[in-house]
């Protein structure tokens, strides 16, 4: 949506870093059916937005396990990702590989929603044999053109494909591409490309290109509609099919051209002139690494209810020793039923500080985490007609045992203020 922009120059978002796998590739000569990779969907219709950022509710019609959770409920935007909870993501510079909300982007880029075309659209399908819920972006355009029949636009769907029959809970994510023909290029000098993958909030899955300028069009190095991965299923062109389940490697490559076999050589033995290693330092076995994460919404009313999370997690090899999160709030006045923590003071972690509302964090053991609720009110500032409200978290270093960074000690969310 197009009020994203309203603060997106002032404000960065800062996530946890909980995995990396990426992904690369494109189309080959060989191999694959030409497509459409679109499948028709029965029962499709146009969700209907909340008032809250644009979100769109629909039931999954099969028990699906993401993230450790099972999930019957999902929330779609028309700027080309889902989430399972009601709360937007603000921006679109995201790297999936560090996030901590579970959420599947077939195509993550800030688009309008002008036209009846561009909404989201649901409905069933079957695929290969498997019942599957799909999601159709038909006609998105970029967020800040008004409409015209000359605006570029773009259209893909979302499966998910139920495959209980590998376990319970088990799916997979079908990526389908029709028409690529916009991304953030030359709309957003503060965001890049988009973004592609998915994050099930402990560990991710990004395709190479994401965030690149122009990786993904279909005349770009990445043409989304001319690449492809199988999985289990036939190729087809602009079709990438991502499992997911107990037992499966979050891996994802779409293939390339087939490996060619060289004839084997045989190299005349040579004899090295000894060299002496230059001293290392191992690094230590025992790291602590600890994570914070807010999410709260994207819009809200002046008045209303902003409810922020705010999340530490331990990443490390270790129990973390007891520590502090501090939250900087922004815009909004602090309910009562807030838990009330400790005393108000500041926070550092590195070169990043705040003062305001803390809260003890007990220790945590390896992937262990605390969590927090903030109930407040959005007061706005100023009296302008749109203002800004936030929660900035930084959770101070634990010790002993050394942090593995501190990169990821500070993290934001940024709700926009409406009258």
């Amino acid at each position: 949506m197009s009020l994203t922009r309203v603060v997106s120059a002032a404000v960065s978002a800062v996530t946890l870093a909980v995995g990396a796998v990426l992904v690369s590739g494109a189309a080959s000569a060989a191999g694959p059916t030409p497509g459409p990779a679109f499948v028709s969907c029965q029962n499709s219709t146009p969700l209907t937005p909340l008032v809250d950022g644009g979100l769109r509710s629909a039931s999954i019609p099969f028990d699906l396990s993401f993230g450790g959770v099972t999930r019957q409920e999902l929330w779609a935007t028309e700027d080309g990702y889902v989430v399972f909870t009601p709360q937007r993501m603000w921006g679109s510079s995201y790297d999936l590989t560090t996030v901590v909300r579970p959420l599947i982007a077939p195509f993550w880029a800030d688009a309008t929603e002008y036209r009846p075309s561009e909404r989201v659209y649901s409905g069933t399908t079957t695929f290969e044999g498997y019942p599957a819920m799909c999601l159709s972006w038909l006609s998105t355009a970029p967020a800040v053109t008004a409409p015209s029949a000359e605006q570029p636009s773009n259209r893909y769907q979302l499966l998910l494909v139920n495959r209980n029959d590998r376990g319970p809970g088990e799916f997979d994510m079908v990526f389908n591409y029709d028409r690529i023909q916009w991304d953030e290029t030359g709309f957003y000098r503060f965001e890049a490309g988009a973004t592609v993958g998915w994050s099930d909030g402990r560990t991710g899955v990004e395709f190479a290109g994401s965030r690149k300028d122009g990786a993904f069009l279909d005349s770009g190095p990445r043409a989304l509609t001319k690449g492809w991965q199988a999985g289990d299923y036939a190729p087809v062109l602009g079709r990438y099919v991502l499992p997911y389940g107990q037992g499966l490697q979050p891996t994802a490559s779409p293939t390339t051209a087939p490996p060619t076999t060289a004839p084997p050589t045989t190299a005349p033995p040579t004899t090295a002139p000894p060299t002496t290693a230059s001293p290392t330092t191992a690094p230590p076995k025992s790291v602590v690494d600890l994570r914070v994460g807010v999410g709260g919404p994207y819009l809200a009313r002046r008045g209303g209810l902003v409810a922020y999370t705010v999340t530490v997690l331990n990443r490390g090899t270790t129990t973390s020793a007891p520590t502090v999160v501090g939250v900087q709030l922004t815009g909004v006045t602090v309910q009562s039923t807030t838990p009330p923590g400790l005393a108000d003071g500041s926070v550092s972690a590195g070169q990043a500080s705040v003062t305001g509302r803390r809260w003890a964090v007990p220790a945590l053991a390896p992937g262990a985490t605390f969590t927090t609720p903030i109930y407040a009110n959005a007061s706005g500032a100023g009296g302008r007609p749109v203002a800004v409200a936030g929660a900035k978290a930084v959770v101070a270093p634990s010790g002993p045992e050394p942090e593995l960074t501190l990169v990821n000690n500070v993290a934001q969310a940024v709700t926009v203020v409406l009258p």
